[in-house]
């Protein structure tokens, strides 16, 4: 459990502490360098994500063959051995965060279509938190500097399959890479050990 709120809770705290950042540059009151702030943003938001999630991915393979060995070692013997199931290597894993980090998003969507439904476009109590939340990836939807208004809003939505997207992408290259990186490894032991076919 603690291995997951690490790797929800970190994404959503940038997140948010960038939205605070975008909130200020939006005081300045200059529609067109509230925009670009916003697009660098979200570029460092997501250079940063991937860097996490490349690593990440590279960690959880060398996690799932440590485990294996333990498992292994397990049948052979008997004898119970603790594994760390949760940091192994699942290719969905980083849908399951994207998700969770949009959770706020999807029930401030949910709540804002009742809103629309039965008030009229006008209505955006749900809209604004929304907007504060993901801020830096709001700001990029502005409509002739405008902001979204009634079913607009739900242009924000396109946010879940780009945060799966800088999450999962990196992911399962870096585990490609540290596949390949084993697989090195072991080609060289064979031939040091004589055993090239």
């Amino acid at each position: 459990m603690k291995y997951y709120l690490k790797q929800i809770i970190l994404p959503f705290v940038y997140l948010v502490c960038l939205g605070f950042s975008q909130l200020a540059i939006d005081l300045i009151g200059v529609p067109w360098v509230e925009v670009l702030v916003a697009a660098i943003m979200l570029f460092f938001f997501s250079y940063l994500m991937i860097l996490i999630f490349f690593r990440e991915g590279q960690a959880a393979l060398k996690v799932r063959d440590s485990n294996d060995m333990l498992r292994e070692y397990m049948v052979k013997t008997g004898k119970p051995v603790e594994i760390k199931t949760a940091e192994e290597y699942k290719w969905y894993k980083p849908i399951i965060f994207g998700l969770i980090i949009s959770l706020p998003l999807i029930i401030v969507c949910i709540i804002h279509f009742f809103l629309v439904l039965f008030i009229g476009a006008e209505a955006d109590g749900a809209a604004i938190v929304g907007r504060f939340i993901y801020m830096i990836y709001y700001e990029i939807f502005l409509y002739a500097y405008k902001p979204l208004v009634g079913w607009e809003f739900f242009y924000l939505l396109t946010f879940i399959p780009y945060i799966c997207a800088i999450l999962c992408v990196p992911y399962y290259f870096g585990m490609k890479k540290a596949k390949r990186q084993a697989d090195e490894i072991k080609e060289k032991q064979r031939i040091l050990h004589g055993e090239e076919n």
